[in-house]
């Protein structure tokens, strides 16, 4: 068989086919990686190259993560509900504020000041 490029990603160091932005076996960039001749009729495929992609492969085409379960008990996600209640208020307090400036200054802008009488 004849030599074939491939692509050896510097974090796990297995090889991949050309093409893909990032490793098959660790997600990891390959932009600027290493690409090297293999010649793969010695003893079959050499380690880390695989003809095709492995049972678990997953194209990386975003960074977008989809969760379909988690397993929490019950009193865990009650307490991670009511943390996350008390971080909200410093938000609210914010937006709040936020929201007082803008309605200062465009009743200013618009002469509301005048409406109201000492």
């Amino acid at each position: 068989m004849a030599p074939r490029t491939m692509v050896k990603c510097d974090d796990c160091g297995k090889y991949s086919v050309p093409g893909p932005a990032n490793c098959e076996y660790c997600g990891a960039s390959l932009r600027g990686a290493a690409r090297v001749e293999v010649d793969e009729s010695e003893k079959g495929s050499p380690t880390g190259i695989a003809s095709t992609p492995p049972a678990t492969f997953v194209p990386v085409t975003s960074n977008r993560v989809v969760v379909t379960d988690f397993d929490m008990p019950f009193g865990s996600m009650v307490m991670f509900m009511v943390k996350w209640a008390f971080a909200s208020i410093p938000a609210m307090l914010v937006l709040g504020i936020v929201a007082g400036i803008l309605i200062a200054m465009f009743g200013a802008l618009i002469g509301l000041g005048s409406l109201v009488r000492p």
